[in-house]
């Protein structure tokens, strides 16, 4: 007699049937098994299983008719519900503060600038009109070297060209609207009144030139009042551009360009004061130093950052990201460390087997900041992945470039691995229905099933590799690695401490140098995946 399994918690089940094969039950989807009693596990703790012995007709609920699998089936549910809520509100709670100080950064860059241009027309001001300002108060009309029609001519000529220049500011900069408030910044308000004022003074120079040329040199009137009226005509203009009378007030194609290079120089201002981090070692005799961090962890990392930077954790790592100095710089091995490298090589040979774009500045800092560190006796800490504590280090520093490359080409085949009958399969039975939501690990369901599922794919020796391999990131292996070359002791620390969870695993570890042996069990956590197959995830 079959019965019908139905899932309805969050994360993936399996189900042996009667060959003793186990059966991948995705959410929401149903599986058909013969056979009175049932066994069912939970994919992502699969220590964690309870056997069904039918008693009703109809279908068995994951989520209520499996004893304590479904009560922890629940229990994780709403675990990962709250780590991706979290991390939700976390990213979002960062996005939006790293957007506010990009916009004071971007209000700072168009101050400044702001200054500028009012610095270049005050000199064009004192450099150019007010030498023809004087000379328009030297000239009279009914004396000196010219004849009084030629005087007057040459000063209504002179007040034309002052008046348009005048004109031309005062009706581009008066009036308040976008471009104005962009070229001015926090200045704009006073500007807009400073030329404003200057408008109406000009008027009354014209007016006063009016009554001094009189009825005989009435003509010069139609020299200078129609370039006044046209000023006037485009003050009055931009004023209701800005008040929306033409239409709503917004930046021509050039001034969201300037907007868009202007956000732009400073996010990069924003990385390179707030991302950037280049470690703070406090050089304090026996206290903890941070020697090494996985960089998945992006909550726990700006947490470990702020701290630093108060002057509350001491640090020894580095982190240059893209669009930030130094990011993509190479540096060179020095001959006395006595690595078996090409002289000409930088340090990304024996970190990562080849050059990277990201460069090895990096490294070179980190080197420094460690070599501080032992120097003040302070007790180095290295962070692994949760639960992961003493594993994922590689055989040796010497090892590192090569198990990098070797890493690198197995996660290749990934490709290869989403174009195969077993992933088709899996897709077809409700892959895609599991979260894409990111919790702390910036894993979600979704690629820790698929890391699974590529692990289950690959030969068993790269499959074991790669498990072999959890517990450090990337540039991690070769720092802790390094520690061991040099002989440095340091401490195991499970990253769980950092993590926002209150109920999270913490797995501190006694002293560890490069004679010790740790072995250290794997904690009942959800499987972590390796940053690599993160990109699977859109």
């Amino acid at each position: 007699m079959a019965a019908e399994i139905f899932n309805d918690l969050a994360a993936p089940v399996e189900a042996k049937d009667e060959s003793g094969e186990w059966k991948v039950i995705y959410p929401t989807k149903s599986l058909m098994l013969p056979g009175r009693a049932l066994t069912l596990r939970l994919r992502e703790e699969p220590t964690v299983l309870d056997i069904c012995e039918r008693e009703k007709h109809g279908v068995l609920k994951a989520s209520e008719d499996f004893g304590q699998l479904s009560l922890r089936g629940k229990q994780m549910d709403a675990e990962e519900r709250r780590a991706t809520e979290r991390e939700k509100a976390r990213r979002e709670d960062a996005w939006q503060r790293q957007q506010a100080q990009i916009a004071r950064e971007a209000r700072r860059l168009q101050n400044l600038f702001a200054v500028s241009g009012l610095a270049l027309l005050l000199l064009v001001a004192v450099i150019g009109l007010l030498p023809i300002c004087i000379l328009l108060v030297a000239l009279r009309p009914s004396g000196g070297a010219l004849q009084p029609h030629a005087q007057a001519a040459l000063e209504a000529a002179l007040a034309v060209f002052l008046c348009g220049a005048l004109c031309f500011f005062v009706g581009h900069w008066g009036p308040k609207r976008a471009r104005s408030d962009l070229d001015l910044g926090d200045y704009a308000c006073c500007a807009r009144a400073a030329f404003n004022c200057e408008g109406l003074l000009v008027l009354a120079a014209l007016a006063v030139m009016t009554w001094q040329h009189g009825a005989e040199f009435w003509w010069t009137s139609l020299i200078f009042w129609p370039v006044a009226g046209c000023g006037l005509c485009w003050w009055t203009y931009n004023c209701g551009k800005g008040l929306g009378a033409f239409g709503e007030d917004e930046l021509d194609q050039n001034g969201r360009v300037e907007v868009r290079l202007a956000q732009a120089r400073a996010g990069d201002q924003v990385k390179n004061r707030t991302i950037r981090f280049e470690g703070r070692v406090i050089p304090e005799r026996g206290r903890p130093c941070v020697a090494s961090w996985p960089g998945k962890y992006e909550g726990a990392w700006e947490a470990l950052v702020r701290q630093s930077r108060a002057g509350e954790v001491s640090a020894a790592v580095v982190f240059l990201p893209d669009g930030t100095a130094d990011h993509g710089c190479h540096d060179p091995i020095p001959m006395a460390e006595g690595l078996s490298h090409d002289p000409d090589a930088c340090w990304c040979i024996p970190l990562y087997g080849e050059p990277k774009p990201w460069g090895c500045r990096w490294w070179t800092r980190w080197l420094r900041n460690v070599e501080m560190a032992v120097e003040s006796g302070a007790e180095l800490e290295v962070y692994f992945f949760a639960g992961l504590a003493g594993r994922g280090k590689v055989q040796s520093f010497d090892s590192a470039g090569p198990e990098h490359l070797r890493r690198e080409e197995i996660y290749g085949k990934l490709r290869e691995f989403k174009e195969s009958p077993q992933f088709e399969a899996a897709s077809a039975a409700g892959l895609d229905g599991l979260s894409r939501e990111h919790r702390e690990d910036s894993s979600s369901r979704h690629s820790r099933e698929l890391h699974r599922l590529f692990l289950a794919w690959l030969p068993k020796e790269e499959a074991e590799f790669l498990e072999a391999s959890e517990g450090l990131g990337n540039s991690q292996k070769a720092e802790v690695a390094w520690l061991d070359r040099k002989g440095y002791q340091y401490r195991v620390v499970d990253v769980s401490m950092w993590l926002s969870d209150a109920d999270a695993a913490v797995e501190v570890q006694e002293p560890h140098s490069a004679v010790d042996d740790i072995s250290t069990p794997r904690m009942r956590i959800p499987h972590e995946v390796p940053a690599d197959i993160q990109s699977l995830d859109p």
